[in-house]
């Protein structure tokens, strides 16, 4: 980031406006979204402007701890669903790092057909101000690598003439629109919304693909991005793995923005003052349970969802494999150097301590380090023994305090460590329980 400041030629200065200025570089190549050309994995989530106390009215205070938790659970990115955010955001996005999806407030979700009002050349004046005061506002923001034109409005007319704006004024950034689907020009990525990694979903109104299908399409060489998945509501995120599997798998697969970010609810207080999260009918309304606002990775109050810890895991910048007992550490960093980072290992047996150790991590952008751990003492009684590893930032960052953890891996060994430790996978253990009239199996 730096400063700009204009004067005139003879150097005085009349009026000034400051503003943080951001330089690089957005394209699509080769079915790649490139940034700085690197392509780039959208480590994403969905973000409505949402606070306990005021509602959608929000303080900088909030937005820097949206940010600070982002960050801080491996996320790179947010989408502004489904809205221009307050200008505050953007700025705090430029300043601490976040990558932005910059959507138009346009939906026409309950129309029928959807696209009733955006194939109507009447609401394109109405369409087209929202789209043009957005790109006006907010092109200057570094953080704005993409525009949107909006959510769930089907596809139209309206919106063909709203992406051929866009790219006749800002060039510089692809277009992304979740309703055009595969089948319009109207959009640079393929970003559909709650495509499973491997099963079509044949719903009567508007079937679901599954990613790998839209992968398949004969021809197709957009990236594909994934605008929501991963619905976070309740006890979620169980097959999260599974798209992580698959977006390190698939290269033109880049990620998704997880849906989604806030609980939507607001603080009520009960007769003896405590406060809950109220929602659904808890507002004198008709009686109701209905939950529908509350999907969010943390709470109105942003106390995180025990969900964001898998998503964070799953996140992390830093894989592991073991192999005897060699530990190779990738980096999925596109820029920077592992300078403030060190791996802290464990062995445990039955959860005490029976040795560890520390090393200091020195893994370039997109590079590998192997790390040898010594001879293990041979533990005095039976039982599981694990290895854990950490990656530990000793020092205080812009987004995270000393001692913060952003990555993590667990494995089982032998229980005699005098033997060559075997390599590990991440399998996930098999539980199987069976009686006279039933079996029961988990992992």
């Amino acid at each position: 980031m730096r400063w700009l400041k204009l004067h005139t030629a003879d150097g005085t200065l009349i009026e000034a406006e400051a503003c943080d200025v951001g330089f690089r570089e957005v394209r699509i190549e080769n079915g790649l979204l490139l940034l700085n050309g690197k392509p780039l994995l959208i480590r994403g989530v969905n973000r409505h402007e949402h606070h306990p106390l005021h509602g959608q009215v929000m303080d900088e205070q909030t937005m820097v701890q949206d940010i600070l938790l982002m960050k801080q659970n491996n996320f790179n990115a947010v989408r502004c669903s489904h809205y221009p955010n307050h200008p505050l955001w953007y700025t705090l996005c430029d300043r601490y790092g976040l990558y932005v999806v910059d959507e138009a407030n346009i939906e026409t979700h309950g129309m029928v057909p959807m696209n009733r009002l955006t194939d109507d050349p009447r609401w394109l004046p109405a369409m087209s101000e929202r789209v043009t005061r957005m790109v006006q506002r907010d092109r200057n923001h570094p953080s704005v690598i993409i525009w949107s034109l909006g959510n769930e409005s089907g596809h139209g007319a309206n919106h063909d003439a709203l992406y051929r704006w866009i790219k006749s004024v800002d060039p510089s950034r692809p277009v992304q629109y979740e309703g055009g689907g595969a089948d319009t020009s109207a959009t640079d990525i393929i970003c559909p919304m709650y495509a499973r990694v491997d099963e079509d979903q044949p719903f009567p109104a508007v079937p679901k693909w599954s990613i790998k299908k839209w992968l398949s399409l004969p021809g197709e060489m957009r990236p594909l991005i994934l605008c929501e998945y991963a619905h976070a509501m309740g006890n979620s995120l169980g097959g999260f793995a599974k798209y992580w599997q698959a977006f390190r798998q698939y290269p033109r697969l880049q990620g998704g923005f997880v849906w989604d970010w806030v609980d939507q609810s607001l603080i009520k207080y009960d007769e003896n003052g405590n406060p809950w999260s109220a929602y659904g009918g808890d507002f004198g309304d008709t009686p109701n349970d209905r939950q529908f606002c509350m999907n969010g990775l943390v709470f109105a109050d942003r106390t995180p969802h025990p969900a964001l810890t898998e998503a964070k895991h799953q996140q992390q910048y830093f894989q592991f494999r073991l192999s005897g007992r060699t530990i190779e550490v990738t980096s999925e960093y596109l820029f920077r150097h592992s300078d403030n980072e060190f791996l802290h290992w464990m062995v445990a047996l039955d959860g005490k301590p029976l040795a560890s150790g520390e090393v200091p991590l020195d893994v370039g952008p997109q590079g590998k380090q192997l790390i040898e751990l010594p001879e293990l003492p041979q533990p005095e009684s039976a039982g599981q023994l694990w290895l854990t590893v950490r990656v530990v930032q000793p020092n205080a960052t812009a987004w995270s305090e000393a001692g913060h953890i952003s990555a993590w891996q667990q494995w089982r060994l032998a229980e005699n460590l005098s033997v060559t430790l075997p390599s590990a996978s991440h399998a996930i253990p098999q539980l199987t329980t069976s009686g006279t009239d039933f079996l029961h199996r988990a992992g």
